[in-house]
């Protein structure tokens, strides 16, 4: 029987380059010729196919999903080729606001920038919020919301597009049906996440903004200490000159870079625990316990595996059951690699009520010459929960981190002895 031929389609051969390309730049991050290549050849395989597609850039460690047939890879393109956003900031910001997100693509790069910040991100139209979902899923301290953003919370009126799929306008309205979406005022988007204050917005919101900042009087605009935000005079005149007046001169230094512009609050303006709070290079966390992108070695060890001897709480901490009296520790070995980190700090807790006290122990070794960093021992009653802080050498280069639980001498069991570490970290 004659076999059917095989076609390669013309995007299978994109891909297939597309796969090469990146395999090179994960060997060559810091090549600018062949990021620019590689940049071109994505914006090819989006104007000559349909479908979604990954990018993969070595400084991210998650794929970046793209839209064929879309100016997906034209934002891509902006913010990690050309770096729109890469703007030198006084203040590391731990609460970002994203106006305009899009498909993700700029909470992602804020998120990777500055790793400790928590980040709301706001997006009305359905299909580009569907792939900021996709790409921002990995990062817990991103809050992906689909809405837009207006003066009073209610309902905004599209009014079209006037570059594709990045370029929707929208208008107040008092209407609320088909050809609307769900919008939120500023002040209330800030309690939904809990926040007093913004410490960084980024606003795109394609015109607009000679809406949302109209009222220099507005008192959320107290609370912004930097806003990078793109105008649009070309589509709603005034644009710049509505903003402007909202971040007067003596309280707010104004530059441009490219076609951001960027207003932040004067440092002597700052009350004195902000101002205190200034950093110029923070150290990443490194964060043991988490879903989200990057890879943190575990190996466990005398651990009872079953229903409760080791399982994770969501993203933030897992339980290490104590074997019984007598028995090796329980224990959860992690590798990691230190960047000048000194601290620890965890929230350590005795779950079951109906128990006996057990031991909670922390070690960090040096991989290179052995030597032991930290070794210490908190003790906790059942029910009991407490904040654990310590003081480290400088971690630098290859770590073995153990934490690991036992019964406290005495103990005549184990039953019920739910010991918990939550959010271990090092920073």
């Amino acid at each position: 029987m004659a076999q059917t031929p095989q076609f390669e389609r013309p995007c299978d051969a994109a891909i297939k380059l597309k796969e090469a390309l990146e395999e090179a730049l994960l060997h060559a991050p810091n090549d600018v010729e062949l990021r620019k290549h590689y940049f071109s050849h994505l914006a090819k395989l989006a104007e000559s196919s349909i479908g979604l597609f990954q990018a993969r850039l070595p400084e991210i460690p998650t794929p970046l999903y793209f839209r064929g047939g879309t100016s997906d890879i034209a934002n891509m393109r902006q913010i990690f080729q050309d770096g729109k956003l890469n703007i030198p900031l006084e203040r590391v910001p731990q609460r970002i606001l994203d106006l305009g997100g899009y498909t993700g693509y700029a909470a992602v790069f804020l998120a990777t920038r500055f790793p400790t910040a928590h980040i709301l991100t706001v997006e009305p139209m359905p299909a580009n919020f569907r792939v900021l979902a996709l790409n921002t899923l990995p990062y817990r301290r991103i809050l992906p919301l689909s809405a837009a953003v207006g003066r009073q919370s209610g309902r905004l009126r599209i009014l079209g597009t006037h570059d594709a799929d990045w370029g929707f306008m929208l208008a107040e309205t008092q209407e609320n049906g088909p050809g609307t979406v769900i919008s939120y005022s500023v002040p209330d988007l800030l309690q939904l996440r809990g926040w007093d204050r913004v410490d960084l917005m980024k606003c795109d919101i394609e015109g607009f903004e000679a809406t949302l900042f109209a009222d220099v009087s507005a008192s959320w605009i107290r609370v912004v200490d930097t806003l990078v935000i793109e105008t649009h005079d070309h589509m709603m005149p005034g644009c710049s000159t509505a903003v402007a007046a909202c971040f007067p001169e003596a309280e707010y230094v104004h530059t441009l870079r490219g076609e951001y512009h960027v207003y932040e609050r004067r440092l002597e303006t700052n009350p004195p625990s902000e101002a205190a709070e200034l950093i110029t290079h923070p150290l990443p966390p490194i964060v043991l316990v988490h879903s989200g992108p990057d890879c943190v070695p575990l190996r466990l060890t005398n651990v009872a595996f079953g229903s409760n001897g080791f399982f994770l709480f969501e993203d933030i901490g897992f339980q290490l059951l104590p074997n019984p009296p007598g028995s090796a520790p329980a224990q959860a070995i992690f590798s990691v690699v230190g960047q000048g980190q000194t601290r620890f700090s965890a929230t350590i807790a005795h779950a079951g009520v109906a128990s006996e006290d057990i031991v909670f122990r922390v070690l960090v070794r040096r991989v290179a010459d052995g030597a032991l960093l930290l070794d210490s021992a908190r003790r906790v009653l059942p029910g009991a929960r407490g904040e654990w802080h310590e003081r480290l050498p400088r971690m630098d280069g290859a770590h073995e981190v153990v934490l690991q639980t036992e019964m406290a001498p005495g103990a005549q069991s184990n039953h019920a002895a739910y010991a918990r570490w939550l959010e271990p970290r090092f920073y």
